[in-house]
């Protein structure tokens, strides 16, 4: 019974960085705190983070090309206007002749043209 007495077992081994069962946090370098390194570091993590879901975003919004977006960027060539014709009409020639004679004809057409 002596040899199992709790006085006499030994304490149990702790490392000796810790206290109460919490390891001790490491000290804070003050150099690296009068550069501002923790701040510097913080904010090239805050840019990739940003340059990341920017990219993310343009690979997400890539528009659907419709024919509206395609027009809108290069439009239809303007035709020329023209007058109505249906096209079985557009070989026939005249069926009437109002002019007496081809010189009147001719007359009438060059004072108009």
């Amino acid at each position: 019974d002596a040899d199992y007495s709790h006085l006499k077992r030994c304490p149990p081994k702790i490392p000796s960085d810790m206290t109460f069962g919490i390891t001790t946090r490491p000290s804070t370098p003050f150099f690296d705190l009068l550069q501002h390194k923790y701040k510097e570091m913080w904010m090239e993590q805050q840019r990739a983070r940003t340059a990341a879901l920017r990219m993310e975003k343009k690979k997400r919004d890539k528009v659907c090309e419709t024919r509206t977006t395609l027009l809108r960027k290069q439009p239809l060539p303007v035709k020329e206007e023209s007058f109505w014709h249906l096209p079985q009409f557009e070989k026939v020639g005249p069926h009437l002749s109002t002019f007496p004679d081809e010189d009147a004809r001719k007359k009438a057409f060059s004072a108009s043209h």
